[in-house]
């Protein structure tokens, strides 16, 4: 890749809600991360002062990342794109999703969901895809059990590693 397309990629990503990217082709290969270390920030919080963990507080506000504090937790408010992906956090076990895009529940859109809440799952069983690149990927589930919750919307933008389904076994 020239060094222009990589200031561009970069400029791109950063004005975008994607969190993770990663490029590969045979001569180039290229990661880019906006996550930052939970564990790092969480120590810096838990050693600074009253008047340093409000400034704190407003850099994780800003990046969307939740800190502990003395005794209490903080977390960014969500944002209106954020919303609909933005349901309590889930308890049981869960379906992530392998790649970033967007996910639709059901292979077409006069068809039913390939799962909804109460139905039954079992692995390698395809629960939804998730479109990247213009390539419709078929999402199997990793585990067996009941769909507890659905935590997206179809036609939702999700990030790698995002929560879709909620499964109890």
């Amino acid at each position: 890749m020239k060094h222009e397309e990589i200031k561009d990629l970069i400029s791109q990503i950063d004005s975008s809600t994607i969190q993770e990217f990663s490029f590969q082709t045979q001569a180039d290969s290229l990661y880019i991360s906006k996550i930052k270390e939970r564990q790092t920030q969480t120590e810096n919080t838990k050693n600074t002062s009253a008047n340093q963990q409000a400034i704190t507080n407003t850099e994780a506000t800003t990046t969307g990342v939740a800190q502990e504090t003395t005794g209490q937790e903080t977390t960014a408010p969500a944002t209106e794109e954020a919303a609909p992906s933005a349901p309590a956090a889930p308890t049981g076990k869960t379906i992530d999703s392998p790649l970033v895009g967007v996910v639709y529940l059901a292979k077409n859109p006069d068809q039913p969901a390939f799962k909804k809440v109460g139905d039954s799952v079992e692995a390698g069983e395809t629960v939804c895809i998730v479109e990247a690149m213009k390539v419709m990927n078929e999402i199997p589930a990793d585990i067996s059990g009941t769909v507890v919750n659905v935590l997206v919307e179809d036609g939702q933008v999700v990030e790698f590693g995002q929560p879709l389904f909620e499964v109890s076994e």
